[in-house]
């Protein structure tokens, strides 16, 4: 009996056991449940949660808190200071007319180097007569030089009208065709010029490219600029001797012009502009010889710009030091993000300055080309902060590169506290 009793009590005891086991099991699996349950949640959000750290992220970054801003506008002011006081030395800008040459010695040279070219370069391939042959390049005036029109010709430069320099009923002027003609531009006549040369016309420095068909030294009728474009393409592809024969020509022409008593444009200026700087004596070869005297004073302008890449890093490490010895680890928590602010600053400042140099620099060429003032573009130039560009350009790249490590480490560590640490929690519950 006692024995019977006992072996009860054992199986009573085992039985609770066994319950109490099965209600923990249970309960470890609806907890599980649970936890699963969350994260699938998370997991479904995945892209919120990320928007909402890096949300995070950019609020304790920004410095658009007073303490930032005050360092941010401080730096800005020094390193405008700085490009504004360093400026490269040109020398004294002056026109030498002296020097210059009578446009028929230019036509002599170019005369004779188109015959030597043709002597040297014999045209043994059969070709289509669709296209000008390569040969008549050198044969011929260029095209662009044509300045009447047909008497038959009712849509000629008569009816371009480029105020100072082409007028309605007008043929074009020895002293302006220069600058009423794309072929003419030092740099655009290589595009311009060698086309017109390949197709026989003459393009208008002018909105939309006006072109004439020209049989020099008539202009004949008008014609779209994208067609002769096209046709050069088409005779280049009908012999490859033509293009290069057409940039050959474009060159002789350009070099036989470039000290004649009027001279080339300023490339890239519209026609009137270039005309007032060409009556004013100011060519495309005056340009480039008074832009030559930046390596008469060589040593000092390396010196300068040796300035401006020292002198705009030293502030940039002035400020970055002073920035970081305002930290406050209470009000500015992690130091890792509190050092993305102070890259921030620096690479913003360099860049609000560099932009205000282009500006500065900007401003004074173009108020000098609308007033005909060559002083005002000298004074543009001369303030160019190529130093503080390269600075700048390094600070951009040096203070991305940084936030994007700390923005990964921050994102890692964020969505392992989302999803690990929270599956902790639910177990310890």
């Amino acid at each position: 009996m006692r024995k019977y009793r006992k072996m009860k009590e054992d199986s009573n005891r085992i039985a609770d056991n066994s319950k109490e086991n099965i209600k923990k099991i249970e309960e470890l699996g609806e907890n599980l449940i649970t936890t699963n349950k969350k994260r699938l949640k998370n997991f479904d959000n995945l892209d919120e949660i990320i928007k909402d750290i890096d949300k995070e992220f950019a609020e304790k970054t920004g410095i658009f808190n007073k303490k930032d801003q005050t360092f941010l506008w401080t730096a800005v002011a020094l390193q405008t200071l700085r490009w504004y006081l360093l400026e490269y030395d040109f020398g004294e800008w002056a026109v030498d007319k002296d020097s210059r040459e009578k446009a028929s010695e230019g036509g002599k040279r170019e005369e004779a180097a188109r015959k030597n070219y043709l002597n040297e370069n014999k045209d043994n391939n059969k070709n289509s007569n669709n296209f000008i042959p390569w040969t008549d390049y050198f044969k011929n005036a260029v095209p662009y030089d044509a300045m009447k029109d047909d008497k038959s010709n009712m849509e000629g430069v008569k009816n371009i009208i480029i105020e100072g320099v082409t007028a309605f009923g007008k043929n074009l002027s020895p002293s302006k065709h220069h600058s009423a003609t794309l072929g003419h531009d030092p740099i655009l006549g290589y595009f311009f010029g060698t086309i017109n040369i390949m197709t026989s016309t003459i393009t208008y420095n002018k909105t939309l490219f006006p072109t004439n068909k020209v049989e020099y030294p008539l202009i004949k009728e008008k014609v779209e600029f994208l067609e002769t474009f096209f046709t050069s393409i088409r005779a280049g592809m009908d012999d490859y001797k033509r293009i290069p024969a057409a940039i050959i020509r474009q060159a002789m022409h350009i070099e036989s012009d470039t000290n004649s008593t009027m001279g080339l444009p300023i490339p890239f200026l519209d026609a009137t502009t270039q005309q007032k700087f060409l009556e004013q004596g100011w060519n495309s070869n005056e340009l480039a010889k008074n832009l030559g005297k930046f390596k008469d004073a060589l040593a000092k302008n390396i010196t300068v710009f040796l300035l401006q890449l020292l002198i705009s890093y030293f502030i940039n490490i002035v400020i970055g030091n002073l920035h970081l010895l305002f930290y406050d680890e209470e009000k500015d928590g992690n130091l890792d993000l509190y050092n993305i602010r102070t890259q921030k600053i620096i690479a913003t400042s360099s860049t609000i300055s560099s932009v205000l140099n282009i500006a500065y620099v900007g401003t004074k060429i173009y108020v000098g080309c609308q007033t005909d003032n060559m002083n005002s573009i000298k004074d543009g130039i001369k303030k160019i902060d190529l130093g503080g560009y390269i600075n700048t350009v390094h600070q951009i790249v040096k203070s991305k590169k940084l936030q994007e490590r700390i923005r990964r480490e921050y994102l890692e560590e964020k969505l392992y506290e989302k999803f690990l640490i929270e599956r902790e929690g639910d177990k310890n519950e």
